[in-house]
């Protein structure tokens, strides 16, 4: 691997990182060029910007995460993707903070917008939602449990997923890949 390309996946892991343990307004510059034991100017020269970097993140974390998705969905298992998702607090949380900050980065908001269509568009094509309605509210309803159960540990979320689950199976008994 290329010393660059060692850079920057250590730029993207500590960003990853301070993201989840400590929140967005933890992950300034600094802290995540301390936290990848490297000169804070690289994230600019990298990235272009923290904003940027931020960007390389959110493709990054979605670009395996939507595989899994479509791999378990298209094998029956959507309520195995589901509660392996809201009880992977980590996935949680950066899901979240990246969603969060895209409020007020607008290039960040561009990926997540455009990560999000992509979610939509493969629950319809390849899993047979309906519609893209359909998709957005299976989505909103898992993202709203999962921020649900971050602020509120005493969720009965496997049960609320359990639901969710028997919910989308009877109205879409077997989604055609």
């Amino acid at each position: 691997m290329a010393r660059s390309d060692e850079t920057k996946r250590k730029l993207l892991q500590a960003a990853k990182e301070i993201l989840i343990e400590q929140g967005h307004a933890a992950a300034t510059v600094m802290a995540i060029a301390r936290r990848a034991g490297v000169n804070h100017g690289l994230i600019i020269h990298y990235f272009g910007s923290k904003e940027g970097l931020f960007v390389a993140l959110e493709k990054q974390t979605n670009e395996a995460f939507r595989q899994v998705m479509v791999d378990l969905l298209q094998a029956g298992e959507g309520l195995a993707f589901m509660k392996g998702f809201m009880l992977d607090t980590n996935a949680i949380t950066l899901r979240q903070e990246l969603e969060y900050m895209g409020c007020t980065m607008p290039a960040l908001q561009k990926a997540t917008q455009t990560t999000l269509q992509a979610f939509r568009k493969t629950m319809v094509e390849q899993l047979g939602f309906p519609s893209v309605p359909h998709a957005s509210l299976i989505m909103a309803t898992t993202s709203g449990l999962a921020l649900q159960s971050t602020l509120d540990p005493e969720l009965p979320r496997e049960k609320a997923v359990e639901l969710l689950d028997e919910w989308v199976m009877s109205q879409w008994p077997k989604p055609t890949p």
